[in-house]
């Protein structure tokens, strides 16, 4: 990503962080097994313990090995909640290049959707 600094969530699963980077290989990753982020979100939203696997092993960059243990880690937490919701903030930061929306974002963006005048 020239020129940007990515947000970079951190979630934590029984005293372990799992740093999540928005890049290109996270995107991918997700696409390839869960129908890109939008289909993540979905199944995120379901309190889905595989979605959260995935995107966590995506955006941290785990290989197989590290990634197997997961869902047990994420059960066995009792956190299932806010780590699906951790993850959907990260799914909606790989959407926007990996920058969150800033106030000035979302009026520059419904500025630009106002009806003008008829003459």
């Amino acid at each position: 990503m020239t020129g940007l600094k990515p947000e970079i969530v951190t979630i934590d699963i029984s005293g372990e962080s799992f740093k999540l980077t928005p890049c290109t290989g996270a995107l991918i990753g997700i696409s390839q097994t869960l129908e890109g982020p939008i289909g993540a979100v979905k199944r995120l939203q379901h309190m889905d313990v595989l979605a959260a696997s995935h995107v966590i092993a995506a955006g941290a960059e785990l290989d197989s090995a590290a990634a197997k243990g997961l869902p047990d880690k994420i059960f066995e937490s009792g956190q299932l909640d806010q780590i699906c919701a951790d993850a959907v903030r990260f799914c909606l930061l790989l959407m926007n290049a990996g920058k969150a929306r800033t106030a000035a974002d979302k009026s520059s963006a419904k500025a630009g959707n106002a009806k003008k005048a008829v003459h």
